[in-house]
């Protein structure tokens, strides 16, 4: 099952400073449990791009990686909802030249026969 992804949600955020130069947001209107997310995009040059999932306003996971290493190796992210919690995809850019990204689709699969996570517990 595909949910769907409005593009319309796309926020860019404040610069947040330490050398980011674009920020872009995406909340995540989905039920509990675990997703794939794909990204598709085209770096104009190179540098370094970051994406974060973040559950209720924790990053619960962080890339930071080149584009090429992201283009090849990083546009699928697998994370996990539990009840009662939102969820947002964030992608931003970091460079001292002028490298942006161009974000061509968002797709966030549900993986099926998988049950929402567990609590994490420390």
């Amino acid at each position: 099952m595909i949910e769907s992804v409005d593009s319309g949600q796309l926020r860019r955020l404040p610069d947040p400073g330490g050398g980011v130069t674009s920020l872009i947001e995406l909340p995540l209107r989905l039920s509990p449990g675990r997703y794939v997310l794909t990204v598709e995009l085209d770096p104009t040059g190179e540098g370094i791009i970051f994406a974060e999932i973040v559950i209720n306003g924790q990053i619960t996971g962080k890339w930071y990686v080149d584009s090429r290493t992201f283009l090849h190796n990083c546009r699928d992210i697998a994370f996990g909802i539990n009840p009662n919690e939102s969820a947002s995809y964030r992608i931003g850019t970091i460079s001292e030249t002028e490298f942006s990204i161009n974000l061509q689709s968002v797709r966030v699969e549900l993986v099926c026969g998988m049950a929402a996570p567990l609590p994490t517990v420390f």
